[in-house]
């Protein structure tokens, strides 16, 4: 016989005699009976040493010693949904998990594995009311207040391309495989992908910048131009052509950057000519959309 501790769900914990061939289904009856009977047998998850307690197991399979401790969780369920239409957020699947309160996410990803057949590496988890947000894997559930009866929908990624098309990407594709969709279905041959101001870099994943489903990502047509920068020496001044990649949302003080910081240009006291708007200068703010220069115009540069 040992005297144990039983950590009840109310954390107190509570002392109770066991014998060495007494069954872990007969300890959780013993648990119902003295503790008011609140938490019916079917309900107990009993824990030694953060393992599982089998119903068949007797105490000595777990050579349980005096002054051990066993943690009763309490057990209950959920259910999960799968989006019939990600677009419109309509559910039709239901999946029902028994869980505790101190599972984490990524359990429960593993449990819809196990028993649904889920391929967890492209579904992310989130609640009626964080649409926009995955629940993060290493949280448990209690943190996010999954108790009884709570649901929880699974959601592939989905990307709107800027109002164009949508498309369904796995969450470990790369940028550079979203820009390959984007050539083959729109035929832009240059692509840059823009999330909320800031460009996605091709060799990084979806993952890594955390895009929710629904994300609305601004595809930018990316093409060349040619600036002829004037240069002068020994009092003759002559152009040299620098090639740009641009998009039309970039300013003249885009321009002005890059052919700074790639070309090594001394910009300070130079500006922009237009040949099409003789005497005319944009200003740095100037979109260069506005002024209509498209892929292979030539820009000049000259010197003020």
């Amino acid at each position: 016989m040992h005297i144990i501790k039983i950590v009840y769900i109310n954390a107190k914990e509570y002392d109770m005699i066991v014998g060495d061939d007494e069954t872990v289904l007969e300890v959780k009856n013993r648990i119902y009976s003295s503790f008011g009977r609140e938490l019916p047998v079917e309900k107990q998850h009993l824990e030694f040493n953060g393992l599982e307690m089998q119903d068949e197991n007797t105490m000595q399979c777990y050579q349980i010693d005096n002054y051990d401790k066993i943690l009763v969780r309490e057990m209950y369920g959920i259910s999960v949904f799968r989006p019939l239409n990600l677009s419109s957020g309509q559910s039709n699947e239901r999946y029902g998990l028994i869980v505790h309160k101190d599972y984490t996410v990524g359990d429960l990803k593993l449990m819809l594995q196990r028993q649904f057949g889920f391929d967890i590496t492209r579904i992310r988890l989130t609640l009626p009311n964080l649409m926009s947000n995955y629940l993060m894997d290493d949280v448990k559930i209690g943190d996010y207040d999954i108790f009884a009866g709570s649901t929880v929908i699974t959601m592939q990624v989905r990307i709107e391309i800027d109002g164009v098309f949508s498309m369904e990407v796995e969450d470990d594709a790369t940028v550079e495989d979203l820009k390959i969709q984007i050539r083959q279905t729109l035929g832009l041959p240059f692509p840059q992908l823009q999330l909320n101001g800031v460009i996605l870099q091709s060799n990084r994943t979806l993952q890594s910048y955390q895009i929710p489903s629904h994300s609305h990502i601004t595809v930018l047509d990316m093409y060349f131009i040619t600036c002829m920068v004037a240069r002068t020496k020994i009092g003759i001044t002559f152009h040299l052509p620098y090639t740009l990649f641009v998009h039309k949302g970039n300013t003249f003080g885009d321009l002005r950057l890059m052919l700074q910081t790639k070309h090594g240009i001394d910009m300070t006291n130079m500006r922009f000519e237009l040949l099409d708007l003789p005497g005319s200068e944009p200003t740095d703010n100037c979109a260069i959309y506005y002024v209509g220069l498209d892929a292979d115009t030539t820009l000049y540069v000259s010197e003020n």
